[in-house]
């Protein structure tokens, strides 16, 4: 949703008086800042007693700004345990929002307060206008629920577990037949809707718990790791019917599945120790916290020398990942941003001479994968005071990404530059000409953030590979 990624660019920065931590992220902070304001301007408007503004949802009665509003959400447990530290966080229609972490983050602790199974220690959410604390039971009128493990029976068909469900919804009994059949159709389970449950497979049951958290239209609707133990066909099957579903309502995925949450999350937050720790559309986060770009090189067999000594006098600055076994023939370089202009390298790449021995080359930007991990040691570094005793400033901080740590997470990349590869084969070799992709090369692109935003918009619709993912390739 073109609206939905173009947020985080458009909202305004928070003050300095906002900001209550100095090493948040600035996205994380004005998201904090977006959700105090709306509370404010609702505070004022209820004492002045006039009408709410445009672009104010309606539901219940009651007005709202986004389906899902949390400020200051916090979760301590019996023994001081903080799994879930003053989250401020909005969920827009339309939209889902992926929340991304390693075990012990405070995802699942979020959305079980948010689904009333525990209560929240302090902080104020919202789901559809309704408080969490005093009208949880309007809530689950609105709200559907997908758990990460199934909670079925396996003596009742689809067509009685789905009519359960409708009947604890409240759906009136002439009419609950007709919507299972509905229900189980729109999963792809129409031909099994008279199979016991029991005698489904894995990825049959998993379309059953997603039917029943689409079961009366809920507005909103939490769905905790959906294909977990799924095979990938089935998991891409689960992705197109999540992507329909999200259509006029709000969607909060937690996964640990970096390729899911590239494939069906208009923003992600990723979580760790409790914090919400960046904020923002896939390609935002990619481009911010990313270490540049990577090009990739094929060069024809006995031509590694004269690929090498070209792609040095073509990326000086570039640094060599180590050789891959599974593809000798590949030459990898990681390219820092602003070190080369795109429009350049492309002109230079198309004309390259034969005998520099290429026959093929890629473009590529940081994979989520690379993201996540750097922003959770990032966290971790933080959590444990790796840095005791610096100066403060010193300690990695999410405020300004550090690429050092990125660099650390991503497959053994060398120091060596590409200078040391000084001499030149006489191999040649056909090379391609092709122009695909040649609007990201256009003049006027400066650096790689910037060609990578001009290739990938809307990469949201597809499924990226867990890997980074070719952006261009000729």
């Amino acid at each position: 949703d073109s609206t939905v990624a173009a947020a985080p660019h458009t909202r305004p920065q928070p003050s300095a008086a906002e900001l209550i931590d100095e090493d948040e992220d600035h996205d994380v902070a004005a998201e904090r800042a977006n959700v105090q304001r709306a509370l404010d301007e609702r505070a004022a408007r209820a004492v002045s007693g006039t009408a709410m503004g445009g672009g104010m949802a309606k539901g219940g009665g009651e007005t709202y700004t986004w389906p899902v509003e949390l400020h200051k959400l916090r979760k301590v447990y019996p023994g001081g345990k903080v799994a879930v530290h003053d989250l401020s966080l909005t969920v827009r229609e339309n939209e889902c929002m992926g929340l991304l972490g390693p075990n012990g983050a405070g995802k699942t602790s979020t959305i079980a307060m948010l689904t009333g199974l525990y209560a929240p220690t302090s902080g104020h959410a919202t789901i559809c206008g309704f408080d969490l604390r005093e009208q949880m039971d309007r809530i689950y009128e609105r709200m559907g629920v997908c758990p990460q493990f199934d909670i079925l029976w396996p003596q009742l068909t689809v067509l009685e577990t789905l009519t359960f469900y409708l009947q604890l919804k409240g759906v009136p009994a002439d009419e609950r037949r007709d919507r299972a059949i509905t229900s189980a159709t729109s999963v792809e389970l129409g031909f099994a809707a008279n199979r016991l449950v029991g005698r489904l497979s894995g990825g049959m049951k998993r379309r059953v718990s997603l039917a029943i958290s689409l079961l009366a239209e809920p507005a909103v609707i939490f769905l905790d790791e959906p294909t977990t133990g799924l095979d990938p066909e089935t998991r891409r099957q689960m992705w197109s019917l999540v992507d329909i579903a999200k259509r006029g309502r709000s969607i909060v995925l937690t996964t640990h599945s970096m390729e899911e949450a590239d494939a069906l999350c208009g923003r992600i937050g990723i979580m760790a120790y409790g914090r919400l720790r960046c904020l923002g559309p896939s390609l935002h986060l990619k481009r911010r916290f990313g270490d540049g770009f990577r090009v990739e090189a094929t060069h024809a067999k006995g031509c590694e020398e004269a690929a090498t000594a070209f792609l040095a006098q073509v990326l000086p600055s570039a640094r060599r990942h180590n050789r891959d076994v599974s593809s000798v023939d590949t030459i990898t370089l990681q390219v820092a941003h602003g070190t080369v202009r795109l429009s350049e390298l492309f002109a230079r790449m198309e004309a390259r001479p034969v005998d520099a021995g290429i026959v093929h080359w890629s473009l590529s930007q940081p994979s989520l994968e690379e993201v996540f991990l750097a922003v959770s040691r990032i966290a971790e570094a933080e959590h444990l005071g790796a840095t005791a005793g610096a100066r403060k400033g010193s300690k990695p901080s999410l405020a300004e990404p550090p690429t050092a740590v990125l660099q650390s997470t991503t497959r053994s990349v060398s120091d060596d530059s590409l200078s040391s590869g000084t001499s030149s084969s006489g191999s040649r070799s056909n090379h391609g000409t092709s122009r695909q992709g040649a609007d990201l090369g256009a003049e006027g692109v400066e650096n790689g953030a910037a060609g990578v935003r001009c290739c990938t918009h809307g990469e949201a619709a597809h499924a990226p590979s867990r890997s980074a993912s070719p952006i261009f390739s000729a």
